[in-house]
């Protein structure tokens, strides 16, 4: 008897598990770089507000989440299917204003499936990020797009990831700039070569390259064009340091 009783409590306690589950699960699997605040209902179908750093942090304390970040103007819900998951099939169905259609992921032999999709987004202002994004003040308007991605749980794993990410960052932005937009840049990443992405200017006032460093982060040249170089100059001097004909600034990983 004290056996079933115990049975029946684990079970009421997994199945009416709090939406706060889920951002602790985000928290540990992107070492504290995207967290679920906000979180309402059940682990199994809830909602929250998404909140993105650069800065990640494995020592942080559990059930607390650090002060900043960048929060998604739209809430994203979840609904978790017990039975597809131990069957291997589309488990995770995720859905947000902005998608093009509800996303449903599976997780097989250690491999997690992401089918293709879109996702646009508003203006967002990225000061929230932290240094030196509080300074420069910049915001723009994104639209991410993917293939069908695998990323593997052990980078060490047979499996290995894969797929494509572009982002577009669309009239870019900052609010110290006498001159607006900057331009519009587009970022492509390969899942199979990590340390291969690109960003490249489409068009504006303010060329930007950017490659990552080993062993530095990442490495930003900003040029300007000629005829905006003056009224630049203070933006310039916020994001870097002149190397040549570029001002560059580095971001640590």
């Amino acid at each position: 008897m004290i056996v079933i009783v115990f049975v029946v409590m684990v079970l009421a306690t997994i199945f009416h598990a709090p939406a706060s589950w889920m951002d602790e699960l985000a928290a540990r699997a992107t070492q504290d770089r995207l967290r679920l605040a906000q979180a309402s209902g059940t682990l199994w179908q809830g909602q929250a507000s998404v909140m993105l750093r650069l800065d990640g942090s494995e020592a942080t304390e559990r059930g607390k989440a650090r002060p900043g970040g960048l929060v998604l103007p739209h809430a994203l819900q979840w609904r978790i299917n017990p039975f597809a998951l131990l069957a291997g099939g589309s488990a995770l169905e995720l859905n947000m204003q902005g998608l093009d259609r509800p996303l449903r992921l599976a997780w097989r032999d250690q491999v997690l499936q992401v089918p293709a999709g879109q996702l646009d987004l508003p203006r967002l202002d990225f000061a929230a990020l932290g240094s030196p994004w509080n300074s420069l003040q910049p915001s723009a308007r994104l639209q991410l797009r993917w293939t069908e991605l695998l990323i593997a749980a052990d980078s060490k794993s047979t499996q290995s990831s894969a797929g494509r990410v572009n982002v577009a960052i669309n009239d870019l932005a900052a609010r110290i700039s006498p001159v607006q937009p900057l331009g519009s840049y587009d970022w492509q990443l390969d899942l199979g070569r990590i340390k291969r992405w690109e960003l490249r200017t489409l068009d504006g006032v303010l060329d930007l390259r950017a490659v990552p460093e080993a062993g530095r982060g990442i490495r930003i040249e900003a040029r300007p064009k000629a005829a905006e170089e003056t009224r630049l100059r203070p933006l310039l001097s916020l994001m870097g340091t002149r190397e040549a004909e570029a001002t560059v600034m580095r971001l640590l990983p």
